[in-house]
């Protein structure tokens, strides 16, 4: 954007530039104007012997006018131009407006995208610890259902043995 602001720049100094030159020359053919007007003054008072000079007179004095209808048909161009210029630039500063927010729109995104992955990661990082918790509770479980089956055991153990004392006691009367 820095490079068609900067080519816009040189054009439109360009053209100002062409308008200056414009100006030159049409400052010249009014003098050239003016130069066959005395010359055909001149013509005229010399009479006969300055009919010639007066042809060649009317002919600069023709060229002078071709000259200066030149020279505003340029001047047309020129302001023309430089007013197409004025609309490309601004054309060209919506356009770099438009990129920067562009630009900061994906900067944002970018932002968002890093955000979540971030977010992911922590997540992935609480999954791996809750799976981890529920693998260490089911250990607890296996442990206690282990530790609930041996106690069942001793208990029909105890039970059994404590029948057998009943018997033994029953046997002694007293």
């Amino acid at each position: 954007m820095h490079e068609v602001t900067s080519a816009m720049e040189r054009i439109t100094e360009a053209s100002r530039q062409i308008e200056q030159i414009t100006n030159t020359i049409e400052g010249i053919s009014k003098q050239t104007q003016l130069l066959a007007l005395n010359a055909s003054i001149e013509a005229a008072r010399a009479g006969e012997t300055g009919r010639g000079f007066a042809v060649v007179a009317e002919e600069i004095s023709q060229l002078a006018n071709e000259s200066s209808e030149a020279v505003k048909n340029t001047h047309e161009l020129v302001t023309a131009t430089l007013q197409e210029i004025e609309n490309g630039n601004n054309v060209v500063e919506l356009t770099r407006e438009a990129l920067n927010k562009v630009q900061e729109s994906v900067n944002s995104i970018a932002t968002i995208v890093q955000e979540s992955g971030n977010l992911a990661e922590a997540q992935a990082i609480n999954m791996d610890e809750i799976s981890q918790g529920i693998e260490q509770i089911a250990t607890v479980v296996q442990n206690n259902s282990a530790t609930a089956q041996e106690s069942s055991a001793v208990s029909t153990e105890l039970s059994s043995e404590s029948d057998e004392l009943n018997k033994l006691v029953g046997q002694f009367k007293v």
